[in-house]
């Protein structure tokens, strides 16, 4: 045989072999796999495959059926090609196509050349060439190209896959496994624990918890679990178990006395719930199939988690504060529980002799588990007793549905009821303090003369000296006038004299102080005549200074005199209360009278205490001019020891009766030692302040007559301008009255527009209603602030006409109006232009005046005024009414049709208004400068005459009114009460009427009639503040005093915190993104630009710039 055949063969061989160690790799593999897959299948149905009857045999069987045709099938069968040489070539020559038919034909041609009887069939030789060809093409092809292994790696990967799980199985969970695992083989291999026939064992137990509502938790699971149960209370768990015997039935043993029952699942699955109620243990009882008698497991443990308790804590303020009954303070707050948080709720404990007050701050939403809010405290609502101190703390209340919400406490803190009464005393003492610094100051004017100095040096120093002092003391009036402000029971007329005083002594001292600045920029050596000038300036001061140091004195007098007879309030309180008692005494009411009686005999003495203490402090200040001797006989008469003693014994006695008619009496004598010093007060407040009211009255009567004086020379020159008109206009007079005469019937029209719209907001029910409410609303606002200003508790101010029921309906109305504002943005506008129409009215009525009149140059300043008036609320309409169709991010809501009716009738009707008004300024410009250049012409010989005599009257008065100004000054320095507001507008009325003597000597007419109607002007207010001055003194100082005005905060909004305004308190930064207008706000902006002013604008910016110019 030839060579190459043999290598032919050898090759054959080791590819069969090749193929076989594949072959069997695969299959191994895949049967590794399958039995690993029927061996978790098994695991996992263990306990089922025992308790069915055959289940177990069934699935040996099924596993053994399932290893033996995989066995065959992928195995077995496959392989049996593997052996035969000829199907071993066919496989080759498939995988080798370039071999055709050779390999197949060289093993045949091979094996007949090995039989004689065939060898002589073939030619040797071409065989011979086969056998070589087919050698040298396999010579280059390895056994194992030959063999695909791709099934093999599959498979061994999957193996892998499997074991890899198996073995995660294992390490998880050896127990299970092992247990399993044992209950799969069969009994003979299980522990004897685990197949024991006297006792099942319970295991593989699963815990689903399932917690409360309010909690908002997920139920959740726990499998493998070692059966120990741990959970809020009222937390319901279920218990899945299982047996290794099948269960006829089951119950869960609670505590050793509670059986709950289970259900049966399958014949050895049991399932139950169990609420968790408390701590504990539990166990199974189950009763196997076949018996009659229950077997207990191991116990297990129950543990219940506790609800933890919310938390909360005040941010601000943080320390004790000291408020007033009326104060509103700033509560920030914040709270947090674990599960939620239910409410918020601030409680206020008065003292022991109170139930402590709770109020519901918030209702916090549901699984909301932190809350930071703020709070603002009306502490009005309460009735807090001035003095004494409050404590109060927040509650935070969780929504525990299951054992009751838990509540919790910040912080006890305080606040400290400020005395409206005690800080009325402490303002009496710093103008105490004020009053010595006065004295101070003018002791160290008197001595410190800027003559007696010898240098520049030393005059600076002992000026800087003299205005330290006198910036210090006008720090104490900015102190005393901002506690005034605070202070309900301040005397307005009080403050405001001492504002003045304050105003007149910085500018007196301001005008030294800039003399002093120019001094020291000049030279070493002073001029002549500086420190005259100087001594001069010191001197007047030191005048001032005298008049207000008296005056001070008179108005401390003042104040504490009504201090005092401002117990009569208290003095009238408990003679009703002790009559109250009396009376329930009588018709046997004995219930706690005493301790109230206590009570009220208490109060008594303090107030007994008080009005000795303010006699005491009074008689040092008071002369025997006012203490007469009756009401220091009344005085002498109130024992305080004997009657307070008298008292106190017969409570010791128990005769109520009898203390309480002897507290009576001791009120009795203080109400009429009041009365008497009340009225003898008055007679001294008579005395001491009529000869400045008579003075007030005096110049009123001067202030009248010289009014009068100016408004008849007014009208004079009026006339005498009318004359001079129509003589110079001659020919032209008609056509000028036909000019004015359409003027007037432009005006006209004008009129009926305005009138036309107030009739319509007349008319319409929408803002009548609304102002019928902002009318009630300022009505409440006015009563509120007239009970505020009571010193005394909220009972008070409820028997006053506004009380807890007056609260609720004003924020009724404010709600009203804030809900209505909100729905229809043309409501405020419509309120001030209702407002303004009567303003505008008036101009209008001047208008008509000054066209009757034919007062060219006044025409047309009030006709531009108007104009100006008219486009504005024109345009006002206009944008309310635009706004109020539908508000951008709110829901649609469909505007008020009779609303916007009106918005376009009355728009219309403006803009009529504003274009008449339009055609008559534009005639009065067009004629404006002809007009001018023919009331230049010359006055006739006795038009003349009448200028000189306007001119010698108008001069007198100009001298009447330089003395009554000079009365004035001398007045105001006299009495602060008086103030400075009179003097200067008279001031101001004679420089008018200066000027329009100076226009009369010059035959200017017109411009000499502006300046007498300017002069009256002037007038009339001067003698408006003359009669508030004299209403100052008549009810601020010569009777209980005036009330402080709501105004009146300027000194508080300056000092309080700092000075010159600048607040001292913490503030919140913002940050960069606070304030960035959003993008399509900008992109607006930007667009709007590109477009250009509005064409109405134009208007209102040529407006603006011809009264820059004019």
């Amino acid at each position: 045989m030839s060579a190459n055949y043999g290598e032919i063969k050898k090759y054959l061989r080791n590819v069969g072999q090749t193929a076989w160690r594949v072959h069997l790799g695969k299959g191994a593999a895949l049967l590794g796999t399958v039995l690993l897959l029927l061996l978790l299948v098994g695991l996992v149905f263990a306990n089922q495959l025992l308790s069915i009857p055959y289940a177990h045999a069934g699935y040996l069987i099924l596993c053994i059926s399932i290893l033996i045709y995989v066995s065959y099938r992928y195995v077995i069968t496959p392989a049996l090609p593997l052996g035969s040489e000829d199907k071993l070539a066919l496989i080759i020559e498939e995988r080798l196509p370039g071999l055709k038919d050779l390999l197949i034909s060289s093993l045949q041609l091979g094996r007949d050349l090995e039989k004689p009887e065939r060898a002589q069939l073939y030619s040797h030789e071409l065989i011979y060439s086969l056998f070589k060809q087919t050698a040298e093409k396999l010579h280059d092809v390895r056994p194992t190209d030959i063999v695909e292994r791709q099934d093999l790696k599959r498979n061994v990967k999957v193996f892998g896959a499997a074991v890899c799980i198996f073995v995660l199985l294992v390490i998880m969970n050896p127990r299970y496994v092992s247990q399993r695992f044992h209950l799969l083989l069969g009994s003979q291999y299980a522990p004897s624990a685990l197949i024991h026939p006297g006792k099942p064992v319970i295991g593989d137990i699963t815990l689903t918890y399932r917690y409360p509502a309010y909690t908002g938790l997920m139920s959740r699971t726990i499998s493998g679990s070692s059966g120990d149960v741990k959970a809020l209370k009222g937390s319901e768990v279920e218990i899945l178990a299982s047996s290794n015997q099948r269960i006829a039935s089951a119950s869960i043993l609670v505590n050793a006395s509670t059986k709950v029952p289970m259900a049966v699942e399958t014949v050895n699955t049991i399932k139950g719930c169990l609420i968790v109620l408390e701590d504990g243990s539990y166990s199974f009882e189950v009763i196997p199939v076949g018996e009659k008698l229950g077997h207990t497991s191991q116990s297990h443990k129950i543990v219940v988690e506790e609800d933890a308790y919310p938390e909360i804590n005040i941010l601000s303020p943080t320390s004790e504060k000291v408020v007033s009954e009326r104060d509103v303070i700033g509560l920030l707050y914040d709270a947090a529980d674990d599960f939620g948080l239910k409410e918020i709720r601030l409680v206020v404990d008065e003292g022991p002799e109170a139930e402590p007050v709770k109020k519901d701050l918030k209702v916090v939403k549901e699984t909301e588990r932190q809350c930071r809010d703020t709070f603002n405290w009306d502490l009005s609502t309460l009735r807090l007793t001035p003095g004494k101190k409050v404590s109060y703390y927040l509650e935070a209340v969780d929504n525990d549905a299951v054992s009751g919400p838990k509540v919790a406490r910040s912080k006890t803190q305080y606040l400290e009821v400020y005395s409206t009464q005690k800080r009325h005393e402490e303002l009496l003492s710093l103008q105490d303090e004020l009053l010595q610094e006065m004295v101070q100051l003018l002791a160290e004017k008197l001595v410190n003369r800027p003559d007696a100095t010898k240098s520049k040096d030393e005059l600076l120093l002992q000026q800087d000296t003299l205005l330290e002092r006198t910036v210090n003391m006008l720090v104490l009036f900015d102190k005393v006038l901002t506690n005034m402000e605070n202070d309900v029971l301040a005397n307005y007329a009080v403050y405001y004299s001492l504002e003045n005083m304050r105003n007149t002594v910085s500018q007196l001292s301001d005008g030294r102080k800039k003399y002093l600045e120019e001094i020291e920029r000049g030279g070493p050596i002073l001029p002549v005549g500086v420190i005259t000038e100087i001594q001069g300036m010191q001197d007047r001061e030191v005048v001032e200074l005298e008049n207000d140091i008296m005056f001070l004195v008179e108005l401390l007098r003042k104040q504490r005199l009504d201090d005092m007879l401002n117990q009569d309030r208290n003095i009238e309180d408990m003679e009703k209360t002790l009559t109250n008692l009396l009376q329930d005494l009588e018709q046997g009411k004995t219930g706690e009278l005493e301790d109230r009686a206590l009570k009220e005999l208490q109060k008594l003495e303090d107030v007994i205490r008080s009005i000795m203490e303010k006699l005491a402090k009074m008689s040092s200040n008071w002369g025997d001019e006012f203490l007469n001797m009756d009401a220091l006989d009344s005085l002498k008469e109130l024992t305080l020891n004997k009657d307070i003693q008298e008292m106190k014994d017969a409570l010791a006695r128990g005769d109520l009766e009898a203390a309480l008619k002897a507290a009576m009496n001791a009120t009795n004598s203080l109400g009429k030692m009041l009365a008497e010093m009340e009225q003898h007060a008055q007679q001294y407040a008579d005395s001491t302040y009529s000869r400045t009211l008579q003075e007030m009255n005096a110049l009123e009567k001067g202030l009248r007559e010289l009014e009068e004086g100016e408004r008849k020379v007014a009208q004079q020159t009026e006339d005498l301008k009318k004359d001079m008109q129509s003589r110079t206009f001659g020919d032209m007079d008609q056509a000028l009255n036909g000019f004015f005469e359409k003027q007037l019937d432009r005006l006209g029209k004008m009129k009926d527009d305005i009138s036309h719209v107030e009739k319509s907001f007349a008319e319409n029910s929408t803002l009548a209603e609304y102002s019928r409410v902002e009318k009630e609303v300022d009505r409440l606002l006015k009563r509120r602030n007239q009970a505020m200003r009571s010193p005394f508790s909220l009972k008070d101010r409820e028997a006053e006409g506004f009380g807890e029921k007056e609260y609720v309906e004003l924020n009724k109305k404010l709600r009203e109006l804030n809900e209505a504002r909100n729905r229809e943005p043309l409501l405020d506008t419509y309120e001030e232009v209702s407002k303004a129409l009567p303003q505008l009215e008036e101009k209008l009525s001047q208008l008509d005046e000054m066209l009757k009149g034919q007062d060219f140059k006044e025409s047309l300043n009030l006709a531009r005024d108007s104009l100006r008036n008219l486009r504005f609320w024109d345009f006002e309409l206009e944008r309310s009414s635009s706004e109020s169709v539908r508000r951008p991010g709110e829901k649609e809501e469909f505007p008020d049709e009779g609303l916007q009716e009106m918005s376009k009738d009355t728009g219309e009707m403006l803009a009529d208004a504003a274009r008449l008004n339009e055609q008559m300024v534009n005639d009065l410009e067009s004629v404006e400068e002809s007009f001018e250049k023919m009331s230049k012409a010359e006055p006739t010989e006795e038009e003349t005459k009448q200028f000189a005599q306007l001119t010698q009257k108008q001069g007198e008065l100009k001298e009447d009114a330089q003395s009554l100004a000079r009365s004035m000054e001398e007045l105001a320095g006299k009495s602060r009460s008086m103030g400075g507001e009179a003097a200067e507008n008279m001031e101001e009325a004679e420089e008018f009427m200066e000027a329009a003597e100076g226009k009369l000597q010059g035959k200017n007419g017109p411009g000499a009639l502006t300046d007498e109607r300017e002069s009256l002007y002037r007038l009339s207010q001067a003698r408006k503040n003359l009669g508030e001055a004299m209403d100052r003194v008549a009810k601020g100082m010569m009777s209980r005093g005036l009330p402080m005005p709501k105004y009146v905060l300027k000194y508080r909004d300056r000092w309080d915190d700092g000075r010159d305004g600048f607040a001292m308190g913490e503030v919140e930064i913002p940050s960069e993104e606070s304030y960035k207008v959003p993008k399509e706000f900008r992109e607006d902006i930007l667009e709007a630009m590109k477009k250009g002013l509005p064409q109405r604008y134009h208007e209102l910016n040529k407006d603006y710039y011809r009264k820059l110019v004019e």
